[in-house]
């Protein structure tokens, strides 16, 4: 999609200036490899792929069913590069804190400091992750769900009247301040559909996995570990509806939010996968695959006949 373009606009850019306007270590890689652009995508993103797989290894749990699902939800928006690499990295660092090494623990947990503090040099946005980060070891119940919920809502009624009305006026030299100023554009009618196919099945099982999960409490048959990253998931998530129902004109960081949720999520449905309803959770997987396949058809349509730059 517009990624890939965007991307090999940057190479152009490195080639002409020996400066490519992204994170210093991708104009490293670049001065290594002398700006080929599929090498390049093959080390960020090959990179990546390893660091899920190690991470989805460190875990106890069925690794082969958590790639499935990653697959299946996750891959599409994982493909755009440095942010892949930066997930994958402050993930994987991450599970160092809630799954230390037996031995030298003190060296794991080191390890995984350094992975997660590292994974925002391979792309800034990943600060808001970092920022829940510490909330995600405090236990979630029904009452504490609420209370985040709450605590979204005001932090919303602070962000739309005591913040946003002056980011054009202090904010206008920092990278990113784009994504809060940018003007919204009409979508076009298929790209809506395309929008509604991708998200319904995520916000559809989310709602289903909070009423299972927390409500039910069904959690507690989660190990200790997996229970952060479920944490980690709904944080995530009533982060990025914090962003969409706030007066930011731009959806770009409502979505780049939401599409952080991938990997911690293909590791709860594996883990859910015998706790839940099997036939919900493998219905709302296949509207995810089809919603998927849609938009991957109207991205190349949209290539082919000149609509989408």
């Amino acid at each position: 999609s517009g990624d890939w373009l965007h991307y090999r606009e940057k190479l152009d850019f490195y080639e002409m200036y020996s400066f490519s306007g992204l994170e210093p270590v991708y104009d490293m890689i670049l001065f290594q490899i002398e700006g080929r652009y599929i090498l390049f995508r093959f080390i960020v993103w090959g990179i990546a792929l390893l660091l899920l797989r190690t991470l989805f290894h460190r875990l106890a749990i069925n690794s082969f069913r958590m790639l499935g699902f990653f697959v299946i939800w996750g891959i599409l928006f994982f493909a755009y590069a440095r942010v892949s690499l930066g997930l994958s990295l402050l993930f994987y660092g991450y599970s160092f804190w809630v799954k230390p090494t037996h031995k030298m623990r003190f060296i794991g947990y080191l390890w995984g400091t350094v992975c997660v503090f590292s994974s925002i040099f391979c792309h800034k946005s990943l600060v808001v992750l970092v920022l829940l980060l510490p909330f995600t070891f405090i236990s979630l119940y029904r009452k504490r769900f609420l209370f985040y919920c709450c605590c979204c809502i005001i932090l919303l009624f602070i962000f739309n009247n005591l913040i946003l009305p002056y980011i054009d006026i202090y904010l206008s030299q920092l990278d990113g301040t784009e994504y809060f100023s940018a003007e919204s554009y009409a979508r076009p009618f298929g790209k809506k559909i395309v929008d509604a196919s991708v998200r319904s099945p995520l916000f559809i099982l989310m709602a289903y996995l909070v009423y299972e999960l927390v409500w039910k409490k069904k959690q507690k048959e989660f190990s200790w570990e997996i229970q952060r990253y479920f944490v980690f998931v709904i944080l995530i998530f009533l982060t990025s509806l914090t962003l969409f129902f706030s007066d930011i004109k731009s959806q770009v960081l409502f979505y780049r939010v939401l599409y952080m949720i991938f990997i911690p999520f293909a590791i709860i449905l594996s883990e859910a996968y015998f706790i839940v309803s099997r036939r919900v959770l493998l219905l709302c997987s296949l509207m995810a695959y089809l919603g998927g396949n849609m938009w991957l058809a109207y991205s190349f349509l949209g290539h082919l006949n000149g609509t989408i730059q």
